[in-house]
């Protein structure tokens, strides 16, 4: 992990495209045309899978890429029989790439942050004035503001658990099947079916993913401010459950694999 973090080409590969990106969605997209944003509304728009889909999905497919080789090298059969516990193998797995599920997100704030000094935006939340953003997308409802840095701290801690989702995911997948091919497979799964969740509602089909729980509403926010439990309990009790399976799974599971069980 620390060779992988040292490398300029590492921060490259994720921080170009994803400046690209965002940069040229907000200069292009109609939703920012001839509106005054501030730089909540910033967050709120990109970190918002199902306005912009492009951060959340390349950073998760870009990370679980390095978390499976990571991961993979971790459970390597010479590896694994070193160990004389299950749990001390599932500690390391994560140590091998946890870091990753912080620096990632921070990246994230900082890009999304620039981004918004750039093209000038109010760090005053000003969604209830005339010609703001949010009252350009909903000019008929009263709208509650919020604090931007609420807003920024919640969007991080959410892209934080959608990364250790992926992470224990990643784990719980690998240590039962050993395939890296199936680790991608259900992981990228769950991506394109939160891309898939306007099409399940337009044709009434009742079609979930881990992720979809996971992402803050921008419409929502406007209209009610942060829940308490759909921003914060419904997540954490989804990562507290990844987090409880995947101990169980390397406690109960393949232990024959140890040098001494």
């Amino acid at each position: 992990m620390k060779k992988l973090l040292n490398k300029p080409w590492f921060y490259a590969l994720y921080c170009i495209p994803q400046f690209i990106m965002i940069h040229s969605a907000s200069t292009a997209s109609q939703d920012f045309k001839n509106v005054n944003a501030c730089i909540s509304d910033y967050y709120l728009y990109f970190y918002n899978w199902f306005n912009y889909f492009f951060l959340c999905m390349y950073e998760i497919i870009f990370i679980s890429f390095f978390m499976v080789l990571l991961i993979r090298k971790e459970m390597d059969c010479n590896r694994v029989i070193l160990y004389d516990s299950t749990l001390k193998l599932w500690k390391n797995c994560i140590k091998s790439s946890v870091s990753l599920t912080f620096i990632v997100p921070i990246i994230n704030n900082i890009i999304i942050g620039l981004v918004a000094i750039l093209k000038h935006a109010s760090v005053s939340c000003n969604w209830n004035e005339i010609g703001s953003f949010a009252k350009n997308m909903m000019p008929y409802f009263d709208i509650k503001e919020c604090n931007l840095w609420i807003i920024i701290i919640l969007c991080m801690f959410l892209d934080i658990l959608r990364l250790q989702v992926a992470l224990l995911m990643i784990c719980i997948i690998h240590w039962l099947f050993r395939k890296s091919i199936i680790d991608f497979f259900i992981v990228y799964i769950n991506v394109i079916l939160v891309n898939l969740q306007g099409l399940f509602g337009y044709y009434n089909m009742n079609i979930k993913c881990v992720y979809k729980y996971m992402i803050m509403s921008q419409r929502r926010v406007y209209l009610y401010g942060i829940s308490i439990k759909e921003n914060i309990v419904v997540p954490v009790f989804i990562w507290s459950c990844f987090f409880v399976v995947s101990i169980l799974a390397f406690r109960f599971y393949r232990k024959d694999m140890l040098n001494n069980q």
